[in-house]
């Protein structure tokens, strides 16, 4: 027993290491050649950029190969996991994407003088001049979702190109052992595999918003203790202490700190992670057990669903609602979360059945 506890722990640290390498390779490479310095710029610049695409998606199917190498072993999810971190840690900020759009795009600019003074006289004017410009902003914001969306689908062929790149290290390092199934139970598995993916990363993502939806604004909510203090001062003070007091007292509340973007984008990086973990591991608790391709798979369609949403809705990305907060991350970050939360949650719900099925072999095993 104690033997069996050793292997199983050497082989969890070598897993972990090879893991890392991995994570280590993908992202030093991929910024390496990208010329972003600081998270700068854009790993990929446009969605239709095939070489930079391309480029990362070659990065992932080196580091996956080369991590599974130093693996030794065939099984592709640690190395999946440690691609899912890695894109975290690619720059590809929402408002860069903002302003890619804006770029290729026009809206009407603010009323002129003369404008202003028509529409005065011409309430037609005015209101056909607003429409005009909600039509042009409307465009804008699905054409962004697109090009999310389209970042979305550069992290499936990101990782699917890390499952290539194990599968070609398998080739070299394994013994190919085949194993006859018939049609009916590989279509099956797939199927049930594919269906309960799907819907545990839908699930994930809607709770992840309900959850930005109910906690976001009372995260990020600065202390106002101290306004009416100040109003107070100001109408108290009658000479020139009190002023100075009050005028202390403002600069003071101006430097109260607040909830930077990047504390903002750790909640909802944390908000991700619990809500795609939790479904994940009920999903694999109460549902047959699946493979990591389909909890990936999975999370990368929940997490695509939630901009669908919101384009369907027309939710402004340069202000959205606290319902589709969740959006301000990149969508590598938003994918990669979501695809490594999922599947350590997957793999620690099928750990406790093993353990639990192991209990019930010894428990009954015949004296």
């Amino acid at each position: 027993m104690r033997e069996k506890y050793f292997r199983q722990m050497r082989e969890g640290a070598r897993a972990f290491l090879a893991a890392v390498f991995c994570f280590a390779v993908f992202v030093f490479v991929c910024n390496l050649f990208s010329g972003t310095t600081g998270g700068g710029g854009l790993v990929i610049r446009t969605p239709d950029n095939w070489y930079d695409g391309v480029r990362v998606s070659l990065t992932a199917l080196l580091a996956s190969a080369m991590g599974t190498l130093a693996y030794r072993r065939p099984y592709s999810r640690p190395m999946v996991g440690a691609l899912a971190v890695g894109l975290v840690f690619l720059s590809l900020d929402p408002m860069s994407v903002w302003e890619q759009v804006s770029r290729m795009s026009s809206v009407l600019p603010a009323m002129s003088a003369a404008e202003q003074a028509k529409a005065s006289r011409l309430p037609e004017f005015y209101t056909e001049w607003m429409s005009l410009r909600a039509f042009a902003m409307a465009r804008r914001v699905k054409l962004y979702w697109v090009h999310y969306i389209a970042y979305l689908l550069w992290t499936v062929v990101t990782l699917y190109s890390g499952y290539l790149g194990q599968y070609l290290a398998g080739l070299t390092i394994f013994k190919k052992e085949s194993r006859e199934e018939s049609a009916i139970y590989i279509a099956e598995n797939a199927g049930v595999g594919l269906l309960s993916s799907l819907l545990g990363g839908v699930a994930a993502i809607l709770l992840a918003a309900v959850l930005s939806y109910v906690a976001v604004p009372v995260l990020l909510e600065t202390p106002k203790q101290g306004v009416s203090g100040v109003a107070a001062l100001k109408d108290a003070g009658r000479g020139t202490a009190a002023a100075q007091t009050a005028s202390a007292a403002e600069a003071a509340l101006r430097k109260a700190p607040s909830r930077t973007p990047v504390e903002r984008v750790r909640i909802y990086l944390l908000l991700v992670a619990l809500s795609f973990f939790l479904t994940a591991y009920i999903g694999a608790l109460s549902a047959k057990p699946r493979t990591s391709t389909w909890v990936a798979c999975g999370a990368i369609v929940g997490v695509a669903a939630l901009p669908v949403a919101a384009s369907r809705y027309m939710i402004s990305p340069e202000a959205p609602t606290a319902f589709f907060r969740i959006l301000e991350l990149s969508p590598f970050a938003l994918a990669g979360t979501a695809v490594a939360s999922a599947l350590l949650g997957d793999w620690v719900a099928k750990m406790l059945i093993a353990r639990g099925s192991a209990r019930k072999r010894q428990q009954y095993r015949p004296l």
